[in-house]
């Protein structure tokens, strides 16, 4: 029992001290990505609402956010903790609007760590700790770890046969980023032989509702098409 107790508090202060060392990090490095591109626009989306994709197109502007809406709401969080506290501070900017970032990366890690629950120490070193997501993600300011997560999520419900979860999951996943549809059809033909063919159609049916939800507002958008 106390060897049990003494990895736990062992992986628990690996996890912890992974954990600031990439708050340091999204704090002290941005890059242009966020700063000329990314926040502007999500910047505007926030002051003003609308369909920030159209007033960057009729305008010229040259930020740029090609992503898909929920990638949008979900950075929009940072966003307005950064107006609501008036900000100014670059460290606190920087982990406000990386905020999402890394509370997809801890969930990807803990979705892992319930999956492979044997190899505790293997996930936290070369997933948690891994220079490519700490340059990425955290220094080059990349949001690709968002779109990940609820992949990650969706297959975690998949192993548990919680089919319309999981189908929830991956609708608002293909929301987030293209990228996901092109594992679609790899995680659908897992669930039409995994369960019955209504289920899967209705499966099928949840992921095309969600994707509609929150991409209907814009797919007759010019400046979102561009």
């Amino acid at each position: 029992m106390i060897l049990i107790k003494n990895k736990k508090n062992i992986i628990f202060a690996l996890f912890l001290t992974i954990l600031i060392v990439k708050i340091i990090i999204m704090g002290l490095f941005s890059s242009e990505y966020q700063d000329k591109l990314f926040y502007p626009f999500i910047n505007h989306f926030v002051s003003n609402g609308g369909d920030p994709w159209n007033w960057v197109y009729i305008n010229k502007l040259h930020y740029e956010f090609p992503y898909h809406p929920l990638m949008l709401y979900f950075f929009s969080i940072g966003t307005v903790l950064i107006k609501f506290l008036h900000v100014d501070n670059i460290f606190i900017h920087n982990v406000l609007f990386k905020l999402p970032t890394l509370f997809a990366d801890v969930a990807i890690c803990i979705l892992l760590l319930k999956t492979f629950k044997s190899k505790p120490i293997s996930i936290l070193i070369f997933y948690f700790l891994s220079p490519i997501i700490l340059y990425a993600s955290y220094m080059h300011s990349q949001l690709d770890l968002l779109p990940v997560a609820f992949l990650f999520w969706a297959v975690y419900y998949l192993k548990k046969d919680k089919g319309y979860k999981a189908s929830l999951v991956l609708g608002m996943a293909t929301c987030i980023k293209m990228n996901i549809l092109l594992l679609l059809p790899i995680l659908i033909i897992y669930i039409c032989k995994t369960t019955k063919k209504r289920k899967a159609l209705l499966s099928f049916l949840i992921i095309a509702g969600i994707y509609l939800l929150f991409s209907i507002p814009y797919l007759f958008s010019a400046g979102y098409h561009h």
